[in-house]
């Protein structure tokens, strides 16, 4: 459902991800551990086409978040800690 390959990130010059590649199947419910600042708010940006990555390729169910981010989006759900947009209940289930 969920395949990364060589994701890079740089925030400057601090590095945030380099090289991460994973695959994740359909109906897996993985946890993602880690310290401050070890990158795991920006791999979930990356994931979810919050943040475009410097380099590498995040593909869903096979589609391209770069190429075609609309489709890839459509085979995702997510739901932020936080508000990270101000929208509408409506407009936030409609995107």
């Amino acid at each position: 459902m969920l395949e990364v390959h060589g994701l890079d990130q740089r925030h400057g010059a601090r590095v945030a991800l380099a090289g991460v590649s994973l695959r994740l199947p359909a109906h897996q419910s993985p946890a993602l551990p880690g310290p401050n600042g070890a990158g795991k708010t920006t791999l979930f940006q990356v994931l979810t086409g919050m943040l475009a990555a410097d380099a590498g390729e995040v593909l869903v169910a096979g589609i391209s978040l770069r190429d075609n981010a609309p489709a890839a989006w459509r085979r995702i759900g997510v739901v932020f800690q936080q508000p990270a947009l101000d929208l509408t209940v409506r407009r936030s289930l409609l995107l």
